[in-house]
C-alpha cells in the first residue's frame, strides 16, 4: 500500500511536471521561511484549539451524566457533523483557492464570498431546518429505533450547525485565504471560553440542558466570528443576510409547510403499513410467575418506566399488573403433592 502511494504520487508528480509551461525552480529565502513558519504555527493552534473546541462537550457530558448519556451526545453530534462535511468539503476547498486568487482586490473578493454563501444557504439551510422538524424521523432512519433518547439533541444541533457553517465556518475560510489564521485561533478561544461556561450551567437542567446549552454555544461562535470579520475586514453581516435573502425565504416556507403536515397530517386518515411494539417482560423461574409490559420505543425511558411497574407489582402495591398463570406441566411429568404430616 505504501509503495503504490508512493508510486501514485511520482507518476502525478511526473505527469504534472511534463504538462505544465511552468517549472519549478530550487530557491531558498529566509524571509520567505520565516512567514511560512508563522502561519504554519498559527494554523497549528488553530487545529488544536478546534478539536478541544469539539470535544470539550464530550467531556463535560462525561463529567456530569452516566455513560448512556455520552454515547447519545457524541453519536448524534458525528451525525450531524458528517453530514455537514459532506456538503462543506464540496465547496470548501474550491472556495479557499477562489478567495485566495482575490485577495488583493476586495470588492471582487467579496462578490465571490458572497456567490459561495448562496450556494451554500440554499443547501444548508433547509436541510438544517428540515432535520429539526424531522428528527424523529431521522434518527430512526440514520441510527435506528433504539435510538430515539438522541432525537431532540440531533434537531436543534442539526439547525445550528447549518447555521454555523453559513454564518461563521465560512468566515475561517475568508480568514485563512488573507493569511491571517489567528484570527481564527481568537475565535475558537472566545467559542470555547462561552462553551464551558454554557455547558456548565446547562448540566444543572440535565440531559436537555446540556443539549440547549451546546446549541447556544454554536450560536455564539457565529456572533463572534461576524464581530471579528466585522472588525478585521468590514464585512457587514446585513449585506450577507440581503445575500441570503432567497435562501432564508425558501427556507421559512419550507419550514410553514412542514409545520402544517406535521399538525394536520396526523388527523388525516392514514394505512399504516408497519408498526412496531417491543415487550418488556420478567419470569420467576421457580414459580412461573411473570409480569410484561408492551411499549411503543425500546429506550431507556421505557425500561425505567418497566422496571417502576415491576417493583410495584413484586411488592404488591397496586400497580398495573399483567400476570399470567403458569404453564401446565408437560404430559406423564409427576407433580409432587405436600402430604400431611
Amino acid at each position: 500500500m505504501i509503495i503504490g502511494s508512493l508510486a501514485s504520487l511520482i507518476c502525478t508528480c511526473a505527469l504534472t511536471w511534463w504538462q505544465s509551461a511552468w517549472k519549478p525552480k530550487l530557491m531558498y529565502s529566509t524571509v520567505i521561511l520565516r512567514k511560512m513558519i508563522g502561519f504554519s504555527v498559527w494554523s497549528l493552534l488553530e487545529s488544536m484549539a478546534i478539536w478541544l473546541t469539539g470535544y470539550i462537550g464530550t467531556f463535560m457530558v462525561g463529567l456530569y451524566f452516566a455513560d448512556y448519556y455520552v454515547g447519545v451526545y457524541r453519536t448524534s453530534m458525528t451525525t450531524v457533523t458528517g453530514i455537514m462535511s459532506l456538503i462543506n468539503s464540496a465547496f470548501a476547498s474550491v472556495m479557499f483557492s477562489s478567495l485566495s486568487r482575490l485577495q488583493k482586490d476586495d470588492e471582487a473578493f467579496l462578490r465571490e464570498y458572497y456567490r459561495f454563501q448562496r450556494l451554500f444557504g440554499y443547501v444548508l439551510l433547509p436541510l438544517g431546518a428540515g432535520m429539526l422538524l424531522y428528527q424523529s424521523l431521522c434518527v430512526q432512519l440514520l441510527l435506528g429505533s433504539q435510538w430515539g433518547d438522541a432525537s431532540f439533541f440531533f434537531g436543534i444541533y442539526s439547525l445550528t450547525m447549518a447555521l454555523c457553517v453559513v454564518f461563521a465556518q465560512n468566515l475561517t475560510v475568508v480568514f485563512r485565504s488573507r493569511g491571517n489564521p489567528r484570527l481564527i485561533l481568537i475565535c475558537q478561544s472566545l467559542y470555547l471560553v462561552f462553551e464551558i461556561a454554557l455547558l456548565a450551567l446547562g448540566a444543572r437542567r440535565g440531559f436537555d440542558g446540556m443539549c440547549v446549552a451546546t446549541a447556544l454555544a454554536v450560536l455564539a461562535y457565529i456572533a463572534i466570528c461576524q464581530v471579528v470579520a466585522r472588525i478585521a475586514y468590514k464585512m457587514s453581516v446585513w449585506r450577507l443576510l440581503s445575500q441570503l435573502r432567497e435562501p432564508i425565504i425558501a427556507t421559512v416556507a419550507m419550514s410553514i409547510v412542514a409545520i402544517a403536515m406535521l399538525v394536520y397530517g396526523r388527523r388525516l386518515p392514514c394505512h399504516h403499513i408497519r408498526e412496531y411494539r417491543y415487550a418488556f417482560g420478567a419470569v420467576e423461574p421457580l414459580t412461573g410467575e411473570n409480569f410484561f409490559l408492551v411499549m411503543p420505543l425500546c429506550n431507556t425511558n421505557c425500561m425505567t418506566v418497566f422496571l417502576e411497574q415491576l417493583s410495584m407489582h413484586s411488592a404488591g402495591s397496586g400497580g398495573c399488573r399483567c400476570r399470567c398463570p403458569a404453564p401446565p406441566p408437560p404430559p406423564g411429568l409427576a407433580v409432587p403433592v405436600p402430604t400431611p404430616s
